[in-house]
């Protein structure tokens, strides 16, 4: 999760479930069902192709630009909940700070090395923005007032149609 303000400053703020790269086995606890909900928005961006973490555009961009949007029109209402009880939680927590103009929901991804490989180091996290709500932003008509990153690199948004239109 990333918060930003109106003067370009961010505060950035890992999940309870940060992977630990080195131990896929996590003990069940009495978090499942918050894990569950934040897992459904991760399980599309988990499967980002290996070249686009390395910033180099591959050729099926335009269709994983249509899967990520699809991803944030289906679960918008959803997102933008989380997004508005993250926020929320952050302010009762820093009550000195002003509320931020923007939450983005960011995806922590990380590179599995190869099998056999010694030493079995993977590679990350790589932070990707997914989606982003401006809770005093007015959404376009025809438009959900989440918006989905279309450029990870750049930190690039893009109203999402109610409708798809992709």
């Amino acid at each position: 999760m990333k918060f930003r303000w109106s003067d370009g400053t961010t505060d950035v703020v890992k999940a309870r479930f940060e992977p630990d790269p080195q131990h896929y086995f996590r003990p069940p606890g009495t978090y499942g069902r918050r894990f569950n909900y934040e897992s459904r928005f991760v399980i599309l961006p988990a499967y980002w192709p290996e070249t686009r973490l390395g910033l180099s555009w591959w050729p099926w961009e335009m269709e994983w630009r249509e899967a990520i949007a699809r991803r944030v029109q289906v679960q918008w209402k959803s997102m933008r909940a989380y997004l508005c009880w993250r926020r929320d939680r952050y302010i009762k927590e820093h009550p000195q700070t002003p509320p931020p103009a923007e939450a983005i929901l960011m995806v922590d991804l990380y590179l599995t090395p190869p099998p056999r490989q010694h030493p079995w180091e993977p590679q990350g996290p790589f932070e990707r923005p997914l989606a982003r709500w401006r809770p005093e932003a007015e959404h376009p008509a025809g438009r959900l007032p989440v918006e989905v990153c279309i450029d990870p690199s750049k930190e690039v948004f893009e109203w999402v149609p109610e409708r798809s239109e992709w």
